[in-house]
């Protein structure tokens, strides 16, 4: 039987100053429910008080920009993660909050939040169907009765699948001006288009990001506008492009080739010995070509020829 000293030095049955656990249990629960009440009170204080500090932040009415990241993940995986990001639109800072939610196909919600970084995380263990299934992310501010929505989507692989990773930066380019929300607004390059409607006919097209969270919906707009393949937007923070890239390489029997014109990109794509090919990035002015457009249809031979 384990024995514990008693500092107040009273007596007991055996060695005198000494006590044992079993002789006061009510004392020892009674420590638990303490500890326990204790604990549940600091964790509400300190949700209350993040949800002050957002509604005191936003009650000047500033635009809020609530971006859901593109996911992917191999058919059969048991659950799927989803990113979003929160900001001040107006200073482009990042938003900490409790008060957001991300629901799904299923008919599944879940709490999520976002740290002092302005990026929050869901993990869903529900099954999804091999293709695109779309997730939303809502952020609702009850003081101000005020709820902004974003959506993402949810890409599933099936076994076997081949994967292009094409840089998003050789496809679209930043235009002069930008929006009421602070975010850059971009127009496509088109050179590439026909190059990548053929490699979609036997591979996912998958564009990397590697873009601020507020340019990121205006990226994977133009690209859907501009009618590229369909195929994931990843997000690659800017930093993180080997990590990113890592995590998700498995999703793909095989990636047959990068087509990058981001430095950051290309180093990462070698550092996993992924075949890497330049492509020009997109400077041109809409409807002028930008670079050689002959950069791509080399590419498109190279990996004809493998």
């Amino acid at each position: 039987m384990l024995r514990r000293w008693a500092p107040t030095g009273g007596r007991a049955r055996g060695r005198p100053g000494w006590t044992r656990d079993r002789d006061f249990p009510v004392l020892r629960n009674l420590s638990y429910v303490l500890f326990v009440t204790t604990a549940a009170v600091l964790l509400a204080a300190t949700v209350g008080l993040l949800a002050k500090e957002v509604s005191d932040g936003l009650s000047g009415g500033r635009a809020i920009r609530l971006v859901a990241f593109d996911a992917v993940m191999p058919e059969g995986a048991s659950k799927a993660r989803v990113v979003f990001a929160l900001q001040d639109a107006d200073h482009d800072t990042p938003l900490l909050s409790p008060y957001l939610f991300a629901m799904f196909p299923d008919g599944r919600t879940e709490l999520a939040w976002t740290s002092a970084k302005g990026l929050g995380a869901s993990d869903h263990a529900g099954r999804f169907s091999p293709g695109a299934t779309s997730y939303e992310v809502h952020f609702g501010d009850t003081d101000l009765r005020m709820e902004v929505c974003a959506r993402g989507t949810v890409w599933v692989e099936p076994p076997g699948a081949a994967a292009v990773w094409v840089d998003a930066g050789a496809l679209v380019r930043e235009a002069p001006a930008a929006d009421v929300a602070g975010a850059t607004r971009f127009a496509t390059a088109r050179e590439a288009a026909e190059v990548l409607k053929g490699l979609a006919e036997s591979r996912r097209i998958v564009y990397l990001v590697a873009r601020l969270p507020r340019d990121y919906a205006a990226v994977r707009h133009q690209l859907v506008a501009a009618g590229y393949p369909s195929g994931p937007a990843l997000w690659i923070p800017p930093g993180q492009e080997a990590s990113v890239l890592q995590s998700v390489r498995h999703t793909w029997r095989q990636v047959a080739a990068a087509l990058v014109c981001t430095p950051a990109l290309a180093q990462a794509t070698k550092q996993l010995k992924i075949r890497t090919l330049g492509v020009p990035p997109a400077q041109a002015a809409p409807g002028e070509e930008a670079g050689p457009p002959h950069a791509w249809y080399e590419a498109a031979e190279a990996l004809a020829s493998k």
